[in-house]
């Protein structure tokens, strides 16, 4: 998805970008770490020549999710108050008509790991606060 993303959080519509950095806030459980958002590290890259752009985040999912394998589990809890900075969005179309925000973030500037953010549990969690 190209282009900015609204979304509502704390009662307010919120445009979301690539590029963003968005503040991590705090964590929804001290046993499992944060409920909406998962840390995935690709364990085994398959070098395909895949590319995405990296302005708009266009085909980030395909990038980084099309081949190889994964390690993922909720982010813990040691990384309330860090920065990830957008990487790629995803809207899912589901039954309802609604749609389902996933943002993609990178945290620690590694290329084998990245944030999978429900948008809309993250913020009713209070784990990201706009």
């Amino acid at each position: 998805m190209a282009g900015p993303v609204k979304t509502m959080a704390q009662g307010r519509s919120v445009d979301i970008t690539v590029g963003d950095s968005i503040l991590l806030q705090k964590c929804s459980d001290s046993v499992n770490g944060f409920l909406g958002i998962d840390m995935v590290t690709k364990t085994r890259w398959i070098d395909r020549g895949l590319t995405y752009d990296s302005i708009t985040g266009e085909g980030f999912y395909y990038y980084f999710f099309n081949e190889g394998d994964f390690d993922s589990h909720r982010l813990p809890c040691e990384y309330s108050g860090k920065k990830f900075r957008v990487v790629g969005i995803q809207q899912i179309k589901k039954d309802t008509g609604d749609f389902r925000t996933i943002l993609f973030g990178r945290i620690n500037d590694n290329p084998l790991t990245v944030l999978w953010v429900e948008v809309d549990q993250a913020i009713a969690l209070k784990e990201l606060v706009f």
